[in-house]
């Protein structure tokens, strides 16, 4: 099964020249498994997924609050600060609208992998992976 490559190709779209601001700054990758539909995506599953070890934290957040800052504008941004917050509120929109349920899974401490991930109709995991540093 392999997801619509439209999907992929949209979501390459809609991260380019985006980069998670945190202590550093990341770009994004687009991320496909193609995962039984019946297996659900724990937090065991990703970390094994992921080759990170078992012992290394995991926490997840919603979609939402995640982005939340990111896809805020306020009056006074200038014309880059607006084009990035409506390219953050498109990327959100569109993990919504071609995802089930999507969820952001941050792995680690300090240095931070972070998926965002969801399932396609057809049961496949797909989304974004990105690094953030928070000390």
């Amino acid at each position: 099964m392999e997801p619509s490559a439209d999907l992929l190709n949209q979501l390459q779209a809609a991260t380019q020249g985006l980069l998670w601001m945190s202590e550093s700054d990341y770009p994004f990758e687009v991320v496909h498994w193609q995962e039984p539909t019946n297996i659900p995506m724990t937090k065991e599953r990703l970390l094994q997924l992921t080759d990170h070890s078992p012992e290394t934290p995991i926490d997840q957040v919603d979609l939402e609050t995640f982005f939340g800052i990111a896809t805020q504008s306020a009056s006074w941004f200038g014309a880059g600060e607006q084009a990035q917050a409506s390219q953050y509120q498109h990327l959100v929109e569109l993990l919504k609208q071609h995802l089930k349920h999507p969820i952001v899974y941050r792995i680690g401490s300090i240095n931070l992998d972070l998926y965002i991930l969801g399932q396609t109709e057809t049961g496949e995991w797909v989304g974004l992976k990105t690094k953030a540093v928070e000390t």
